[in-house]
């Protein structure tokens, strides 16, 4: 054997079997490239051919393999295939294992195979509603992406802003009327939702009442009103805009021909957000209706109101209700209102008006053009109240008329209610009277105003009302007796009773009888717990006293007709002619008995004897 035969031959052959994941992940097999190691193999012996790849990532073991004789005479191929189970096997143990995230890229999901389309056949009935379908999804679809779009760049303003994005908003954004009362928003919030509104041009009526907006979120609220041109309508009411935000109202004013109607009422503008008010009044041709309700204005905003509204021609209502008004602010309204033909409504309710003040604004009805007038709650007395039925027998245009809760006489109402009914000229359709003073002769010509469709709205007493009837003249007589008993005189408590021919409950009485000083509190308990049932009737005064009198005439002819034997012998037995009608404090007296008690009583006696 030569030498060098042997020495090559003592020497272990290098294997050349790979891994199936080695093979696979290779560098060589990637690229497309087979790398082989040089054979500086001598004379007799095979060279033996292997990737860089294999060498690198088979184990030391496999290559100091013994079985290098059996390996020697196959191909590469060969060795690198692998059972597939075995190989699965080893795949997912890569995937699952430590760094089986490093390796996701190279175990791809399977994608399933889009299904086959079959080409439809002549028998197959064709689909006839195919572009219904189709317009309805491209519908669905285009709102959806407006929706996306709305949602996304109110998304980037508040992220901007550094603020929750208001839920509420981005559900009705969309719509031509939005109503965020409620919402409590901030500074940012009304950035926000203003810069949105700005871009869309969709919104036409805004209300942000009760949201406690101040100076700051009403600069945001100008800006928008500066540059958009679709709103007409915008509510502020009970809000904290103050004398900023009125004047900051003005400027808008005088660069929006848009708006036609606005409310800032309860915002407490003063006197200087009045003086600015007036401006707006004064200049602005398209605003129809004004609400300045509630911001103590005072007379001296009303006064610059009352002169803008004798230059005005496009203004149709005005509310200045609840304004601290007195008799200056007044006369300077009557004034205003002497020249302004354009004005339909106007409510002045809450305020302090009184006789003169109602005189002054009541003169120039007839020749004004307005349809609804609110003096509720304007210290109006009786002379006003017949002012005004003067007022009604001339022509004029009004149709709604407000009077509640004024001090109104009883002639001044049924003078008023009586040229409505009886006058062609007046067209009063509603007149409101609740919390005043009527009788029946009012309520009987009420109830006829219904027939010429004229509504009248007032409220009467407990004492009036049809829940509460009349005593008859037996429980007038048993209530008269109660009261004798228990020691108490109609005259001692009422002394004008004759001349006041009052209407009462039993309970407003006896309110009056445990007022006085002339009964006591334990005895008015007695009385009250005897008429219990009967405490909501009404009854008049005279006839209780009337009553009264004829049953102390009937004692004091009963006393004078008494024999003397009888009174000895009633003395002596211990017993007294006059019955005891005292009552106990155990015993409870029905004091309008039914037939039914009176049967019980009868027999009662019967047994007795």
């Amino acid at each position: 054997m030569p030498e060098n035969t042997s020495v090559f031959s003592r020497l272990p052959t290098i294997s050349t079997r790979r891994t199936a994941s080695a093979s696979k992940y290779s560098t060589s097999s990637r690229n497309g490239s087979r790398a082989s190691c040089h054979s500086f193999s001598p004379k007799g012996i095979t060279p033996i051919r292997a990737s860089r790849s294999a060498l690198s990532m088979t184990p030391r073991s496999t290559l100091l393999s013994s079985n290098c004789d059996s390996f020697s005479n196959q191909s590469v191929s060969d060795l690198s295939c692998e059972d597939p189970t075995e190989y699965q096997q080893r795949r997912n143990r890569m995937k699952d294992g430590k760094f089986g995230k490093l390796f996701q890229n190279y175990f791809p999901e399977k994608v399933d195979a889009p299904p086959e389309i079959s080409e439809p056949s002549d028998d197959e009935p064709y689909e006839t509603d195919l572009e219904e379908d189709l317009g309805t999804n491209l519908i669905k679809q285009e709102k959806g992406l407006h929706r996306h779009e709305h949602e996304y760049k109110y998304g980037q303003f508040c992220e901007q802003l550094k603020v929750v994005p208001n839920n509420y908003f981005l559900r009705h954004g969309k719509t031509e009327e939005l109503n965020m009362k409620f919402r409590y928003l901030n500074y940012g919030d009304a950035t926000a939702m203003t810069k949105l509104i700005k871009t869309q041009d969709l919104v036409s009526k805004l209300n942000l009442s009760e949201n406690g907006i101040g100076p700051a979120a009403m600069l945001s609220i100008g800006e928008l009103l500066l540059h958009n041109k679709t709103i007409t309508e915008m509510n502020l009411a009970n809000n904290k805009i103050g004398v900023y935000g009125a004047r900051l109202t003005k400027i808008i004013m005088q660069n929006n021909n848009k708006l036609t109607k606005i409310d800032i009422s309860g915002n407490n503008i003063g006197e200087k957000g009045g003086v600015h008010s007036a401006h707006i009044i004064q200049n602005n041709i398209y605003l129809k209706e004004f609400n300045l309700a509630n911001n103590r204005i005072g007379d001296k905003g009303t006064i610059a109101i009352g002169k803008a509204l004798g230059n005005n021609v496009t203004l149709e209502l005005l509310d200045i209700s609840w304004n601290h008004i007195q008799l200056p602010g007044a006369l300077a309204v009557a004034r205003g209102m002497k020249s302004n033909d354009q004005l339909k409504v106007l409510r002045v309710s809450m305020n302090g008006f009184g006789k003169l003040g109602t005189q002054a604004l009541i003169e120039h009805i007839p020749h004004i053009s307005l349809t609804e007038l609110d003096l509720s709650s304007n210290r109006i007395d009786g002379d006003g109240a017949m002012a005004i039925a003067d007022v009604l027998k001339k022509h004029s245009k009004l149709e709604i008329l407000q009077l509640n809760n004024n001090t109104l006489s009883v002639e001044g109402v049924n003078k008023m209610v009586q040229m409505i009914s009886s006058n062609t000229n007046c067209h009063i359709k509603h007149l409101g009277l609740k919390k005043v003073t009527v009788d029946g002769d009012f309520i009987t010509a009420a109830e006829n105003l219904k027939s010429q469709n004229i509504s009248v709205e007032y409220s009467l007493d407990f004492s009036q009302r049809k829940s509460a009837r009349e005593l008859t003249r037996h429980e007038l007589e048993d209530f008269a007796a109660i009261l004798e008993q228990n020691g108490v005189s109609i005259r001692d408590v009422f002394d004008d009773v004759i001349s006041a021919n009052s209407l009462m409950r039993v309970e407003d009485f006896l309110y009056l009888v445990e007022m006085s000083d002339r009964c006591s509190n334990e005895t008015v308990k007695v009385i009250r717990r005897n008429t219990v049932e009967s405490k909501n009737h009404r009854f008049i005064l005279k006839n209780l006293l009337s009553i009264e009198e004829e049953l102390k005439a009937a004692d004091e002819i009963c006393t004078s007709n008494r024999k003397p034997e009888e009174d000895v012998s009633d003395v002596s037995s211990g017993r007294s002619s006059v019955p005891d009608m005292t009552l106990d404090n155990n015993q409870e007296r029905l004091w309008t008995p039914s037939v039914k008690t009176r049967k019980k009583s009868k027999k009662s006696k019967s047994k007795r004897k």
